[in-house]
């Protein structure tokens, strides 16, 4: 679960909604979240955080770390399948009022070694009688700049301490 900043793209004017709803819509940008699953295909964090000369598993293999151990600028690669559109709709972060569908998502993005998340993907908003035929025309290009949820509360309760 994470929560951020999104822009979305249509490659044309959307005619998949109603006129009082997205019609001729062709960017949106809004701060919502994103809940789903993530795939790590590559874990340069694990990896190069290994201690020197000791043995570690990795993807079912046995490597050994020839060097000394340090934080990689980007932490690891991944592939998600999400789902968003509640906080928007709740707090009114979008760019369009008439933008009120949740939408799902299918991308992949990188993780720096701060947490934060830098992610692109394909995104379809649900509409009544939503089915995947025919959702290449109705989705949208999408990038996303986002931090774990758990890791912006926490954030946000130590400032509040001090």
């Amino acid at each position: 679960m994470t929560i951020g900043l999104n822009y979305g793209y249509f490659g044309g004017p959307s005619e998949e909604f109603e006129a009082s709803d997205t019609y001729g819509l062709q960017q949106i940008a809004w701060a919502g979240e994103k809940i789903g699953l993530k795939w790590r295909v590559a874990d340069w964090k694990y990896t190069r955080g290994q201690p020197k000369d000791e043995w570690y598993k990795y993807h079912n293999k046995y490597y050994r770390r020839w060097v000394r151990p340090r934080q990689p600028d980007i932490s690891n690669l991944y592939f998600s399948l999400y789902a968003s559109g509640i906080l928007y709709n709740i707090a009114d972060l979008r760019t369009d009022e008439t933008f009120r569908r949740p939408i799902v998502g299918l991308g992949s993005g990188i993780a720096f070694f701060n947490g934060l998340e830098l992610n692109l993907s394909y995104a379809v908003p649900i509409v009544e009688g939503f089915d995947l035929t025919g959702a290449e025309r109705r989705g949208f290009a999408n990038i996303g700049f986002d931090i774990p949820l758990f890791d912006y509360i926490r954030a946000a309760r130590e400032k509040r301490a001090k």
